[in-house]
């Protein structure tokens, strides 16, 4: 499948719409624990406004430096296959969720497409050495970047979907 960095963006911004919305759920959704996932949707929307945050610095960041490890061979076969299997894996220590207030939710949030705003689209694609490390990805490059944070959003909305609707795929 091919992609674009422009097109991972473009899908990136109306991710953080979905985003808002779940944010702006009454507290009682958001909150609510589900056989779909161990997290509540809170937690969910907290762990991807943490991801995409950090992956976006790194995009912006002029002094990225290149990584020694490039992309592995899981990491190809998920950015091809533009979906992430459901299963349990545990989140890096600094991504882990937590229960937030949807207050806190929007904030970051507004943050973060102030962020993605900078974002120097037509710089994205020129930029191929990996320097947006993965734990366990490998390096990625700026382009291989925002298409995984796209997808890894759509991963998580779809978890969330299923939970609002009791869904336990």
């Amino acid at each position: 499948m091919f992609y674009t960095a422009a097109g991972s963006l473009k899908q990136l911004r109306k991710q953080v719409t979905s985003i808002r919305t779940f944010a702006q759920l009454p507290e009682p959704q958001l909150y609510a624990s589900s056989p779909v996932s161990a997290w509540t949707p809170s937690e969910h929307l907290d762990h991807l406004i943490r991801v995409c945050t950090s992956i976006v610095e790194l995009l912006l960041d002029p002094a990225a430096r290149p990584l020694s490890r490039k992309i592995n061979v899981i990491g190809r076969v998920i950015l091809h296959a533009g979906r992430i299997p459901r299963g349990r894996a545990a989140a890096p220590k600094q991504f882990i969720a937590e229960r937030t207030a949807t207050a806190q939710l929007l904030a970051s949030l507004d943050a973060l497409e102030m962020a993605i705003a900078r974002i120097p689209i037509a710089d994205i694609p020129k930029r191929t050495d990996a320097t947006v490390k993965h734990p366990r990805f490998g390096g990625l490059t700026p382009s291989q970047a925002l298409r995984f944070v796209a997808i890894h959003n759509d991963h998580h909305l779809r978890i969330i979907a299923d939970m609002l609707k009791g869904d336990d795929r």
